[in-house]
């Protein structure tokens, strides 16, 4: 009984393969969008890939030592 459950769902998922019509602006950019305004998501995922700038990490020592020779 539960088996043909389980293939009545499987053959439901098929017949459902045209696009959700709610979710189209999704799936479609319009044309004036080419470059559409990226979200949190995809900024975290852009600073992760990128390796961490020297700069910052040269920046580090100078502050320690500015607090390690500070008169008291």
């Amino acid at each position: 009984m539960h088996s043909n459950l389980l293939d009545l769902k499987d053959n439901s998922r098929k017949i459902r393969m045209k696009p959700d019509p709610r979710k189209r602006h999704l799936l479609k950019l319009k044309p004036h969008q080419k470059n559409p305004k990226p979200t949190i998501a995809d900024r975290v995922k852009k600073k992760l890939d990128e390796p961490p700038s020297k700069k910052k990490q040269h920046s580090l020592p100078s502050y320690n030592n500015s607090i390690r020779f500070k008169k008291i």
